[in-house]
């Protein structure tokens, strides 16, 4: 599956790509997709002042972040 802004955290969740602690810290907040939480953060160590949020959870949302990047610059070269 490709990972876009639009992907659902429930996914990102169930592809092991999250763990069920950080995914429960963002639902609870509202963010349902990887898009609502860059666009509300769009500088993701913010996310660290968000409470019970910490640097694994950063490193999980930064990975998957990653890949939406390393896809638009695939699809961009060529």
């Amino acid at each position: 599956m490709v990972i876009t802004l639009d992907t659902r955290l429930k996914y990102l969740y169930s592809a092991g790509l999250i763990t069920t602690h950080t995914y429960n810290v963002l639902y609870t907040l509202g963010y349902s997709t990887l898009g609502d939480v860059k666009f509300n953060y769009p500088d993701l160590n913010d996310l660290l002042k968000i409470r019970n949020f910490g640097k694994k959870g950063l490193l999980e949302i930064k990975r998957a972040l990653d890949s939406v990047v390393l896809m638009s610059i695939t699809l961009n070269t060529t």
